[in-house]
């Protein structure tokens, strides 16, 4: 009896042994980890494993007001536990001493300059030096010095209204007056130096030609020169960064004849150069010249040489920005006495051709016939749906504007158009503005 009570006792046993393998093998196939059904998450969400509501990937702040988020909190369904992955608790596992030959932050190697990569202006015109014998490119060279308050020196030359150029890396050169007389510098090129458009501890100033000082060029000279301000406004800041020739222009508030109204002009700065990729040029005038201005009317000219360039325009006709008057038969101010309106005669293309209002402009259309009138049209209808300006007038607002646009930065309004005593009538949509 006692082998057979032994051979039971063992069927049973083996019995149960073979129920603990299926149960173990329906886990392993139906299921990643053991889940204690009966858990219960901490309601103050301490769980070590479990992140915080402002963990998630697309979350931009505590509340999660991300991309993804359906409410303010977003909280993330907690799923209990993670999986057991066999590592048990950290207290008990062993320490592991730190090795002594490894650093705890690894660091990156210098790497060594490109000795065959050109430095600009090296041993030429603008560039360092530490005497005049690191000028090795000017034949009688001068270096100004630290000592003199330029920062790591400067190499340059007497001058008395030209000064020579060198191929390569190398700036293009210009002459000013400097303390002993003409004295040459490098032209401000933001090929070179993308950050302000000299090297660095020197900025873009636009001086004058010694001997000569109606003809003036952008160039690179310290901060110090003829008393530059220290700091310089958002805008001014602004304008810089997008590659603007400027210098701060001294302007003195007066007032017209015949009125108490004072022209004032906020952040007034005169600008030499493209903006935003497009050269301005007085309309009668052969070449280029220096315009004064407020800094926000820069900013506007800026966003307006993006769309000239959609049209393949390189070049601007004005007819003058800055100019202390009233309005034509009124008192007020003209938008022109604050330095933030401009008054644009026609544009050129890449191929030359011109774009001029008084030849080209077709008055009361919406549906111009000619290329240039299209161009010229298509233009005002940009500049006033991208609010580029706020009050833009055409030929058709009277005929004081016969021959050319006016644009301005009137405060609060949204104007293309003209109005008659009779009906008010705007070029293009209106949109109840």
């Amino acid at each position: 009896m006692k082998w057979i009570q032994t051979a039971v006792a063992l069927a049973a046993l083996t019995g149960m042994l073979g129920m603990s393998a299926c149960v173990g093998d329906e886990l392993d196939e139906g299921s990643d980890s053991f889940i204690d059904d009966d858990f219960v998450p901490d309601e103050d969400n301490n769980d070590p494993f479990d992140p915080p509501n402002n963990a998630d990937p697309n979350n931009n702040g505590p509340n999660n007001d991300g991309p993804n988020n359906d409410g303010p909190n977003n909280d993330i369904p907690d799923a209990g536990p993670p999986a057991d992955m066999g590592i048990g608790d950290a207290s008990m596992m062993p320490d592991v001493p730190d090795d002594p030959d490894e650093p705890d932050v690894i660091e990156e190697p210098d790497v060594p300059d490109d000795p065959d990569e050109p430095v600009p202006n090296q041993g030429w015109i603008g560039g360092p030096c530490d005497s005049a014998a690191n000028c090795n490119f000017i034949e009688e060279p001068i270096c100004r010095t630290e000592a003199e308050g330029y920062t790591e020196g400067m190499c340059t030359q007497a001058c008395d209204r030209f000064c020579p150029d060198l191929d390569g890396e190398n700036s293009v050169t210009f002459c000013i007056s400097g303390e002993n007389g003409g004295q040459c510098a490098a032209r401000c090129d933001y090929d070179l130096y993308p950050n302000g458009g000299c090297r660095e501890d020197y900025r873009c100033r636009i001086l004058g030609r010694h001997n000569e000082p109606g003809v003036q060029q952008g160039v690179c000279v310290p901060p110090w020169w003829d008393g530059a301000p220290d700091a310089d406004s958002l805008c001014l800041q602004a304008i810089d960064n997008a590659g603007v020739v400027w210098d701060h222009w001294n302007h003195t508030p007066t007032s017209p004849e015949g009125t108490n109204a004072i022209c004032t002009v906020e952040d007034p700065v005169r600008v030499s150069g493209p903006i935003g990729g497009i050269t301005y040029r007085y309309f009668s005038s052969q070449t280029p010249s220096a315009m004064n201005m407020a800094c926000p009317l820069v900013r506007s000219l800026l966003r307006l040489g993006d769309v000239l360039q959609e049209y393949n325009i390189r070049e601007l006709l004005h007819i003058g920005t800055y100019n202390c008057r009233t309005i034509s038969g009124r008192t007020t101010l003209s938008k022109h006495s604050f330095g933030m309106a401009i008054d644009i005669y026609g544009f050129v293309d890449n191929q030359g051709r011109e774009y001029i209002l008084e030849d080209h402009w077709e008055h009361d259309t919406e549906n111009p016939t000619s290329f240039e009138a299209q161009v010229i049209y298509e233009i005002a209808q940009r500049m006033y749906e991208e609010r580029i300006f706020n009050i833009i007038l055409t030929p058709n607002y009277n005929a004081a504007h016969d021959n050319h646009f006016h644009v301005d930065l009137t405060e609060g309004s949204w104007f293309i158009g003209y109005d008659t005593d009779e009906q008010p009538r705007h070029i293009g949509p209106n949109n109840g503005h």
